[in-house]
């Protein structure tokens, strides 16, 4: 986007004009960088110029909003369309829902299904179901009509691979699968699977991690990724998007039980000559800061002693990584809380890691402000690396203990939920939506103000957001 933008201002030094297809070329560069409000301050100058933006550059610009979970601004654009006599297609319509769904506006999203119809903008069968998971469809029957036209079409179409991985996708979200599905699924995604983009490649993956007969289409997804991992070099290799693709692709595969072992050492190698790469290139040094290795002891006769900590605690520290102790009352990083996990790890560690907000300052996860526990943190790209492998793969075991109102019945050994999230952050488990696994071994029994209370060991398989909560 930097050289779109860059070639714009050259023209203008040069005297050349920009046009609508030269403005349009910039926003969609923009849009697939991610540069939400450079695509839209781009809109603003072609209307200032006297340019109407055509359906490409909107298109375009919506989908920035959407990347950028600003769906406001994008229904805005919607609506600016509509008044300048620009006529919305398909690909309008799906990038402003798009941005409604990141936005956890459901509601929204389902108005513009509507409205879509209405406009006679009526999509392909698959396209339909994948539009039916993102606006989080209830209706049975709407859900079991538009899956069946889909299902028909995977056995008897050829499909591209964009809509097999949103196929894929869309079934696992709405809790529709059937074995002859997935046979014919597989038959295609084999067929084509060196044309998947590495974006289908993953979402091919969260959907199938729903379903009980999605091993082997795991199992195709995961060689392909490994394969392009081994022929590929680091520049071509290690960017955000890949990074994020085998790590979800690596997660999927770990909760449906089939990491493929090449695949894993793939992943593991990559992340590590990346973390790598991008230490040396900021000047890391891995003995930045305090660095000692706690005796075994030592840690383990702290832990008695932590609950009652008030101030966060050095449990254990590594030559490239450390676990912290957080108190009740202390936030890990978004700055909404006073006290910050973040401004204690920076108190005694200067990296370059705990400076990188696209990488969480290093932390690896996180835990709710009125919660206690040990928190993961690296103290170089590399370790941050090799911790998210881990933890993507199931490596990492996360265990909570819990006070829960009721009577909770001892045989109950786990649970298994679809979770959904609205705009409010209320978390919904409805039968559609991501897939959570939580493990729990009831301890006691006690009796408060509030009523009854059960006390129970927690250890979670998915990381979702109020998974243990609700």
């Amino acid at each position: 986007w930097q050289e779109a933008i860059g070639l714009i201002v050259l023209m203008q030094n040069k005297y050349v004009l920009p046009n609508v297809i030269t403005y349009s070329a910039a926003i969609t560069a923009c849009e697939k960088a991610g540069e939400c409000q450079r695509a839209l301050s781009l809109l603003k100058v072609m209307r200032t110029a006297s340019f109407l933006p055509g359906v490409i550059a909107c298109n375009a610009a919506i989908s920035a909003c959407g990347r950028s979970e600003e769906w406001e601004q994008a229904l805005g654009l919607l609506q600016v369309m509509l008044e300048h006599g620009v006529i919305p297609d398909m690909i309008t319509y799906s990038a402003a829902m798009s941005a409604c769904d990141r936005g956890g506006q459901c509601q929204q999203a389902a108005c513009l299904l509507e409205d879509m119809r209405n406009h006679d903008l009526v999509p392909g069968a698959i396209r339909l179901l994948w539009v039916l998971a993102r606006v989080r469809t209830s209706n049975p029957e709407v859900v079991h009509d538009a899956m069946a036209e889909a299902m028909d079409s995977i056995q008897s179409d050829k499909v591209s691979p964009e809509d097999l991985a949103r196929f894929t996708w869309a079934s696992g979200m709405l809790g529709t699968s059937s074995a002859a599905l997935f046979t014919a699924l597989v038959r295609q995604v084999a067929a084509q699977i060196s044309e998947f983009k590495v974006e289908d490649l993953l979402m091919a993956s969260w959907g199938a991690s729903s379903h009980k007969s999605g091993s082997t289409l795991l199992y195709i997804l995961q060689l392909e990724l490994a394969s392009r991992l081994d022929e590929s070099d680091m520049h071509v290799c290690f960017t955000e998007m890949m990074r994020r693709a085998v790590l979800g692709v690596l997660w999927a595969a770990n909760f449906a039980g089939c990491v493929h072992k090449h695949f894993f050492e793939a992943v593991r190698n990559v992340m590590s000559r990346g973390g790598l790469v991008v230490d040396c290139g900021r000047g890391h040094s891995v003995v930045s800061g305090v660095s000692r290795a706690f005796d075994q002891t030592e840690v383990l006769l702290a832990r008695g002693s932590l609950s009652l900590q008030r101030e966060p605690k050095v449990a254990l520290e590594l030559v490239d990584r450390v676990v912290l102790f957080k108190p009740p009352g202390w936030e890990v990083l978004d700055r909404a809380a006073s006290h910050q996990l973040l401004e204690f790890l920076q108190s005694f560690l200067q990296t370059s890691i705990t400076h990188d907000v696209q990488q969480q300052h290093g932390f690896l996860h996180r835990l709710d402000v009125p919660c206690s526990g040990l928190i993961l943190a690296a103290k170089s790209h590399c370790a941050y690396y090799d911790l998210q492998v881990q933890l993507s793969s199931g490596r990492i075991l996360r265990d909570y203990t819990i006070l829960s109102h009721g009577w909770t019945a001892s045989n109950r050994k786990e649970v298994l939920a679809s979770l959904q999230w609205s705009a409010n952050s209320q978390t919904d488990a409805t039968g559609q939506g991501k897939p959570s696994c939580t493990h729990v071994n009831l301890k006691a029994y006690g009796s408060h103000d509030v009523g009854v209370v059960s006390l129970i060991a927690v250890r979670i398989r998915t990381g979702r957001t109020h998974q243990i909560r609700k």
